[in-house]
């Protein structure tokens, strides 16, 4: 999935490279605005974590400001969300434990001449959930663009962590911060004013707070804006359609975890065409940081002293040990999966001890999946 994606995106880049050459930028009052642009989406997203795929409902928004200190400077923010449901799913058939979202704000510093580039630095967090774990989200970072006639080149990078809230019914020890370094690389094509072809891809290395492994997140993207002239009521309306599918390495407890989100949106922008607001007024904004990886693929913790309402279930194919059992922490929910104590003959390499002296499991070298009472009960039909 990851070559067709990539060489879709190369072959998109590769016809859109001539078009560069019809200047739809001549003759015109290069300047700073203030403009803005909002946008609203609904779609489908396919989540494949190698157990089965789990389709939900999706959606999402953003908004962005840009008001110039100056001939050159300029500073902008971006607000965005998304969040999904488990319409599609019962619930014990969802694998990310419940619906996800996610917030995030950002502010970018800019000194840009119209005609020819942009540099900047950025600064932001928000808050993102993925399923019941909650995680507090900062990035900072650099970013640059050039225009070359109807085309953008948008390049960003930086250092992004993310700190799990204590209010997690899943604990770990603490403190644990995932954090790393991300890149991000963008074609804007516009064939017309008012229409564009976006292609994008965003690179994390995130390593998790337990010391043992790092995650790797790959994002790629395509959209297309276009407007549909003379609709009833409301007239000339612009929208557009967009894929983005993110892979994630080492994430969900160790396993892999993909997704697939399919979208249709409306955008609307105010003080001129897109091409416009591109060079002028709000071009920037930031990748999506809500990853999955970040705190959740953290190992959890399984010592037996965090845990009541103990269960012996039986033994997973190679001969483990299963129980069901709540965390003290969390009364609500019941989960299945190991003791760490009956692990420490057996398999003491799966075995981490955090920093508040609890035993952590791996579960990944174990061929083992943690998973809610209620998923059990569902797969032993």
């Amino acid at each position: 999935m990851k070559k067709t994606i990539l060489a879709t995106s190369a072959a998109l880049i590769a016809l859109a490279a001539p078009a560069g050459a019809a200047d739809l930028y001549t003759e015109r009052q290069l300047g700073l605005i203030v403009s803005g642009v909002v946008d609203q989406w609904t779609g489908v997203q396919i989540i494949d974590d190698g157990f089965n795929d789990d389709t939900v409902f999706t959606n999402g928004g953003e908004g962005r400001l840009s008001l110039p200190l100056g001939d050159n400077l300029s500073i902008q923010s971006d607000v965005k969300y998304e969040y999904n449901s488990n319409a599609l799913e019962d619930s014990f058939d969802n694998d990310v434990f419940g619906p996800r979202y996610s917030f995030q704000g950002a502010t970018h510093f800019s000194w840009r001449d119209p005609s020819t580039f942009l540099l900047g630095v950025f600064g932001g967090a928000g808050v993102t959930s993925f399923g019941p774990p909650k995680h507090d989200v900062r990035f900072v970072g650099g970013e640059a663009q050039i225009y070359l006639d109807n085309i953008t080149l948008y390049a960003q990078g930086g250092y992004v962590g993310y700190d799990l809230r204590p209010s997690s019914p899943i604990p770990v020890a603490t403190p644990l911060v995932d954090d790393g370094l991300f890149a991000r690389g963008v074609l804007r094509w516009f064939p017309t004013m008012d229409s564009r072809l976006q292609i994008e891809g965003t690179y994390a290395n995130i390593d998790l707070g337990s010391g043992t492994q790092d995650a790797e997140v790959f994002s790629a993207g395509a959209r297309y804006d276009f407007t549909v002239a003379g609709l009833p009521v409301v007239g000339d309306t612009p929208f557009y359609v967009a894929y983005r599918g993110t892979f994630r390495d080492n994430c969900a407890f160790g396993d892999d975890l993909d997704d697939h989100t399919f979208m249709v949106g409306t955008s609307y922008s105010f003080s001129g065409d897109m091409l416009t607001v591109d060079r002028q007024g709000a071009t920037l904004d930031t990748p999506n940081f809500d990853h999955g990886c970040a705190g959740e693929s953290q190992f959890p913790v399984s010592d037996r002293r965090l845990k009541t309402d103990i269960v012996a279930l039986g033994q997973s194919e190679n001969g483990i040990k299963l129980y069901s059992w709540k965390y003290k922490s969390d009364l609500v929910t019941s989960w299945v999966g190991v003791m760490a104590q009956d692990l420490e003959a057996t398999h003491p390499g799966a075995l981490v001890t955090g920093a508040d002296g609890f035993y952590r499991v791996n579960y990944s070298s174990l061929g083992v999946r943690m998973m809610t009472l209620e998923q059990w009960n569902a797969r032993q039909l």
